[in-house]
C-alpha cells in the first residue's frame, strides 16, 4: 500500500517534529512521560503520547492522562511501537499488526 511505503522514515521524521513541536511551543505538564514509545497527531489536532501500555493526550496545551491505551481506542493495542494519521484514518502499529480508527468530530472518540 502507498500509504506504508517509507514508513519507517516518515514515522521517524513525524516523531521528532511533534515532539519538538510540542515541547517549545506547548506546555507539557509533568505528568507527561520523559521517553515515549510513539506519537500521534489525530485529525481533531490532539497529540497522543504513548510509552508501554499508556497514553497522554495533549491538547491546546492542556495535558490529560496517562490512560490505558484500550480506554481511547477500543480494542487497541497492548502498546504502541509506531503510529501514523493519514487523510483522517489514524494507525497504531504494535510489531506486525495494524489497528485503524476513525475519530468522530463531534465526541473526538475513536472507532
Amino acid at each position: 500500500m502507498e500509504l506504508f511505503k517509507n514508513l519507517e522514515n516518515h514515522l521517524t521524521v513525524q516523531l521528532l517534529f511533534m515532539f519538538i513541536f510540542t515541547s517549545i511551543f506547548t506546555p507539557i505538564e509533568a505528568t507527561c512521560p520523559t521517553e515515549i514509545d510513539s506519537v500521534i497527531q489525530a485529525p481533531n489536532k490532539e497529540i497522543f503520547l504513548f510509552k508501554d501500555d499508556d497514553i497522554w493526550r495533549i491538547l491546546n496545551g492542556k495535558t490529560n492522562g496517562p490512560k490505558k491505551i484500550h480506554e481511547v481506542f477500543p480494542d487497541g493495542p497492548n502498546s504502541v511501537a509506531a503510529a501514523v494519521t493519514e487523510n483522517g484514518l489514524s494507525v497504531l502499529i504494535e510489531e506486525k499488526t495494524l489497528y485503524g480508527y476513525n475519530q468522530d468530530e463531534g465526541t473526538g472518540a475513536f472507532t
